[in-house]
């Protein structure tokens, strides 16, 4: 009985409420990609969504919210955090890289949790497009049939989600080629 209480409880915490997505945190790996791409400083601009419902994430009808306002801004903050940590970002810079969230998806099944996110980045240089390509991630986590498992997965899945769109951003040719020095 105990337990049947406890689980009722947990499951009446995680149902219809909103909870905060975690801060994104840059990836060694990725920084030390673009650090050796020969990639010059950049300027971020701020990024947008393609539809406004991309800016929403729910998880069995909780409500994610991200700690950025919304999730357009979640990956120009992870982009310019890596950039960032690799001496990369600057402000003042020509040369700007432009981010449109095109896809966001994250499904809270049974047994493995999916996330899809995808998000065509541009390139200008002095006002000029250079580059323009969507670039895609796909993740994949251990979910559960119980939401008081399963949402805490996805939740903490989602900056891991994020670093794979930045690091394939970071792996494209055709980018690092408009973004070098």
């Amino acid at each position: 009985m105990k337990k049947l209480l406890s689980f009722a409880l947990l499951a009446l915490m995680f149902s219809g409420c909103s909870i905060m997505a975690p801060s994104y945190t840059p990836s060694v790996k990725s920084i030390q990609a673009i650090k050796t791409s020969g990639a010059a400083p950049v300027a971020v601009s701020k990024a947008t969504a393609a539809k406004p419902g991309l800016n929403n994430v729910s998880l069995r009808g909780n409500t994610l919210k991200s700690p950025y306002g919304d999730y357009s801004s979640y990956v120009e903050q992870a982009l310019k955090k890596e950039l960032t940590d690799a001496g990369l970002l600057d402000d003042k810079s020509t040369v700007v890289i432009g981010t449109q969230l095109t896809k966001n998806d994250i499904d809270v099944a049974m047994g493995t949790g999916k996330g899809d996110l995808a998000a065509v980045f541009t390139v200008t240089k002095a006002g000029k497009k250079i580059f323009e390509k969507e670039i895609t991630a796909h993740e994949e986590w251990e979910s559960s049939f119980v939401g008081a498992i399963a949402i805490p997965n996805a939740m903490n899945a989602y900056p891991t989600l994020v670093n794979t769109l930045v690091t394939n951003l970071f792996k494209d040719k055709d980018f690092l080629k408009s973004i070098a020095k």
